[in-house]
């Protein structure tokens, strides 16, 4: 049980390294596209507040926690797929 705890402590650093990479590629990497389109960027603040929002939940251990950010990211998730949907900007 202690290994497959630590295991998966493991895999939710890594997944938070992972974030932290790829928004940091959308900021200033080659992934972040000309300097007008906002896109990228606006790509990186979310993975970013992600991360950040994994690092609490992990850190507060509540299944209360964890619903509410698993609740908030079903939200933006359909809000982002209705906007990509109908065209608009987000």
């Amino acid at each position: 049980m202690r290994q497959s705890a630590y295991l998966v402590d493991q895999l939710i650093v890594r997944v938070r390294e992972a974030l932290a990479l790829v928004a940091a590629e959308l900021d200033d990497g080659p992934l972040a596209g000309p300097p007008g389109n906002l896109v990228p960027r606006a790509a990186a603040s979310a993975l970013r507040d992600l991360s950040a929002m994994i690092g609490v939940v992990t850190s507060t251990n509540s299944l209360a926690v964890l619903d509410a950010v698993w609740f908030g990211l079903l939200e933006a998730s359909d809000g982002v797929s209705a906007c990509l949907a109908s065209g608009e900007d987000a």
